[in-house]
């Protein structure tokens, strides 16, 4: 139902479509200027003012178009179409390939356009079909036939203003979540090589092998525990429960892990694919994984759990898989690497403050995904007139 006082029109009865292009990459007078030329790549953000290549003016008028300020683009093909339709609103003149529809807007404020079809994205998902070789694409016939909900212009600004308001504060936190991980990068480096120490530590770091503060684990699982407790390590989310289809029938010669074990896919390591094990109850991995644990009357399982993130250890492990990205590193490799640790009273009162940093990373960005559903839901209510803006005030 349409709400009152409001049209609904056509995406093409409100919108002038134009096609971009590529200038020819042979010719270096069309590259390297200042003007944006915005691709798939750059549909990152809503609104668009820069991208990662940029054409000169010879380049805008040898296979590419130029537009203006509050221009909506949006991406009609490409494989990012099987999962999202990325598109923005320029804030600046910018160019765009040939993968990327214009929608200049004809008496439509440009922000309210791009916030309704934002929201409208799991319809306009709807509409893509496929290309060749799997290609998302998204006819024009369809994007311009697309429904327009379309209220005064009084309250499209209203709108537009409103949820430019929380774009900002999800950019502000975005970028203070960004000073937050870097900062706790630096910490970590400096904490676990020495460089920054707690006030009452003056104890002397012994400088060690990791072999010697740790061991291999080859303990067989032996017919003790079933399939559902198979796990994979994975580089984002720790441990999780193996694929059914990629455990094989017999799990005797699956590795056990305990609780504060190590284990790591030896061909991954180097992309950094290692977790620690923290939960009371014995799980398994495969046998061609690695396992070890830590000689915990040296080192606690939690303080070699973030020595892993500091430099030396990363360069060691790149430097091992330099010339193949196949190249397994096994326990032996790592067992080379060399460190400096402190007493266990320091490392305890390292990882405390190190794992509170976490913590603050783990609740900024539950904060930021909330603000996200807020404005979601504040977009069905806005966007489709259950919730009017009558003074200029939600």
């Amino acid at each position: 139902m349409i709400p009152a006082h409001w049209e609904q029109k056509e995406l093409g009865a409100v919108a002038t479509f134009r096609s971009g292009g590529t200038p020819a990459k042979s010719n270096p007078s069309y590259w390297d200027g200042t003007i944006p030329w915005i691709t798939a790549r750059d549909l990152k953000t809503f609104y668009l003012n820069t991208s990662g290549l940029k054409v000169t003016e010879a380049g805008v008028k040898n296979g590419t178009h130029l537009v203006g300020k509050g221009t909506i683009l949006i991406l009609v093909r490409g494989m990012a179409l099987k999962k999202d339709i990325p598109l923005g609103v320029t804030t600046q003149a910018v160019t765009f390939n040939q993968d990327v529809k214009a929608l200049v807007p004809k008496d439509i404020h440009p922000a309210y356009l791009g916030y309704f079809l934002f929201y409208k994205k799991p319809q306009l998902m709807n509409l893509v079909t496929e290309a060749g070789h799997g290609t998302g694409r998204l006819q024009t016939d369809l994007l311009s036939a697309f429904p327009v909900l379309i209220p005064s212009k009084q309250e499209q600004q209203w709108i537009s203003d409103v949820f430019a308001l929380w774009d900002k504060a999800i950019l502000l936190s975005e970028k203070l979540l960004a000073a937050k991980k870097i900062f706790n990068k630096g910490l970590t480096e400096q904490l676990l090589t020495g460089h920054r120490r707690f006030p009452g530590f003056n104890a002397v770091w012994n400088e060690v092998k990791f072999s010697e503060i740790s061991r291999e684990s080859k303990q067989r699982n032996n017919g003790a525990l079933g399939a559902e407790s198979v796990r994979a390590v994975n580089k984002k989310y720790g441990m999780i429960p193996m694929r059914k289809r990629n455990i094989a029938d017999n799990l005797d010669r699956y590795k056990v892990v305990n609780k504060n074990w190590f284990a790591y896919n030896p061909m991954r390591v180097n992309t950094g694919s290692i977790c620690l094990w923290d939960r009371e109850e014995q799980v398994l991995v495969s046998p061609d994984y690695v396992v070890f644990q830590c000689d915990e009357t040296q080192v606690e399982p939690l303080y070699v759990n973030y020595l892993r993130k500091i430099h030396r250890w990363k360069h060691y492990v790149q430097a091992a898989g330099n010339g193949s990205v196949r190249v397994r590193i096994f326990y032996k490799d790592l067992g080379n690497i060399t460190f400096k640790i402190p007493p266990l009273d320091e490392q305890r009162k390292i990882t405390k403050l190190l794992m509170q940093a976490d913590y603050e990373i783990i609740h900024f960005t539950k904060y930021i995904n909330e603000l996200r559903q807020q404005q979601k839901a504040l977009m069905q209510q806005l966007l489709t007139g259950k919730k009017r803006i009558k003074t200029g005030v939600v």
